[in-house]
């Protein structure tokens, strides 16, 4: 087992051993980051799954975070077993996912069904316009449409 001094030590192994992707180019948070790294659970072998690490993070509403992002860094992504996918991005980002995957000349991934994330008939019209509103940046109106719904007790 390897031991590194810092967070930074940890990177620098990584990307040293091919372990990490930098992604330099600005990537939005809310729709591009996560469905970006869940197309390697979904499309490549454990073997060839990497560490990522994003530089310009902005998010729906167009602000700007000075800190870089890590995703898949400091777990073991692998799978002990099989499991069904659960919590995959709607189609649409995950297809922009797989677009910009290809355009960073990453891997070719062959994804495996079910790749992307659907509605299985349990959320109501509600929580699927909450669901568009964490997409915008702007999930505090879910707190807020909540707090209309309280009772006293």
């Amino acid at each position: 087992m390897n031991y590194y001094k810092d967070l930074r030590d940890h990177i620098k192994a990584l990307e040293a051993k091919g372990k990490l992707v930098r992604v330099t180019g600005p990537i939005n948070k809310d729709t591009q980051m996560h469905p970006l790294v869940r197309l390697q659970f979904r499309g490549l072998p454990e073997e060839e799954r990497k560490a990522w690490f994003f530089e310009k993070v902005y998010d729906s509403k167009g602000k700007k975070y000075d800190m870089p992002e890590c995703s898949a860094l400091l777990i073991d992504a692998t799978r002990k077993w099989d499991y069904p996918p659960v919590s995959l991005p709607k189609k649409e980002y995950m297809e922009e996912a797989l677009r910009l995957w290809q355009e960073m000349g990453l891997p070719p991934v062959r994804v495996q069904e079910p790749w992307f994330g659907y509605n299985l008939g349990n959320w109501t019209e509600e929580e699927e316009e909450q669901a568009k509103w964490a997409v915008m940046g702007e999930h505090y109106r879910t707190g807020e449409w909540m707090a209309q719904k309280r009772q006293k007790a």
